[in-house]
């Protein structure tokens, strides 16, 4: 169950990405 990613998690991610980290 662990290895499922919640769909809030990917959207940070993509977040931060977008931002130029």
């Amino acid at each position: 169950m662990v290895r499922f990613v919640p769909p809030c998690v990917v959207a940070v991610r993509i977040t931060v990405a977008l931002s130029g980290e």
